[in-house]
């Protein structure tokens, strides 16, 4: 049998029985094995429709007076900041659209609803099409990198070894931006 958890959440795998997860950013615990199966970027994005009604942004410092969505934090209730180069950070304090998962910003983003700031993987099919373009390419962080973790133990049942390798194989195939 195969559990499929989703979520944002902070857990303790350990403690929650995880044998295979998902994480953006490296893992620094010694119980795990993980194996980064890609780079992920960050673009902030929008629909056309709405940057010929509200102009581009030219800096960070203009997504303030944006319409602008929020992710929110499941696990403390507050936004999630905006990452920039050089380290900078940025939290939407009053958001046009506000939700608990990045699907729901997408959507936000194609209906012209707002500029939201998304994963190059999820973002690029759509900027290829045209239905968002990029704005503040200058403005991007460096990537993160995203990682299939299992608890290190021996010997590893083979059913978890066949989802943490094709777990590899599926993250290290999403789509990426230029």
């Amino acid at each position: 049998m195969l559990d499929v958890r989703l979520s944002d959440r902070i857990s303790n795998a350990v403690d929650d029985k995880i044998d295979v997860g998902v994480r953006v950013g490296f893992m620094r615990d010694s119980r795990f094995v993980a194996r980064k199966a890609a780079d992920m970027r960050l673009t902030i994005v929008a629909a056309p429709r709405l940057t010929k009604k509200v102009g581009t942004p030219d800096g960070v410092d203009e997504l303030a007076g944006s319409p602008v969505t929020a992710a929110i934090d499941i696990n403390t209730g507050r936004p999630w900041s905006w990452h920039f180069s050089a380290g900078r950070q940025w939290t939407p304090v009053s958001p046009a659209f506000i939700a608990d998962n990045a699907d729901m910003e997408m959507g936000a983003a194609l209906a012209g609803i707002a500029f939201a700031q998304l994963a190059d993987y999820m973002a690029a099919p759509y900027i290829a099409s045209g239905k968002l373009v990029r704005v503040l390419q200058k403005e991007e962080p460096p990537a993160w990198g995203l990682y299939v973790y299992r608890p290190q133990r021996a010997p590893v049942p083979a059913r978890v070894r066949v989802v943490f390798d094709e777990l590899q194989t599926a993250i290290g195939s999403l789509p990426a931006l230029p």
